[in-house]
């Protein structure tokens, strides 16, 4: 019974690990998400903005998308390098 126990207490710590891992991850992607929709939701609100609001909107929704893109990837190495 002690075997089991410990393969219980095992199976308790990586379901722990797993939840926390996916909370993180999801804060990763959340934030630069959240940062996008803003960027999206401030211009659009703005009636009278002009070009170079746009472009600069534009630029910023770029390199978010860019460290956003990052973080995928990131996950992507991580899973690969699990099997």
């Amino acid at each position: 019974t002690q075997e089991l126990q410990s393969a219980l207490d095992r199976l308790q710590k990586n379901e722990t690990e797993r939840q926390l891992f996916m909370m993180n991850i999801s804060h990763e992607l959340r934030t630069p998400a959240t940062a996008i929709l803003g960027e999206v939701e401030v211009t659009m609100r703005d009636k009278s903005a002009s070009h170079d609001v746009y472009r600069e909107t534009l630029r910023n929704i770029g390199t978010i998308g860019k460290q956003l893109a990052l973080r995928v990837e990131d996950l992507l190495v991580l899973s690969h390098s699990e099997k």
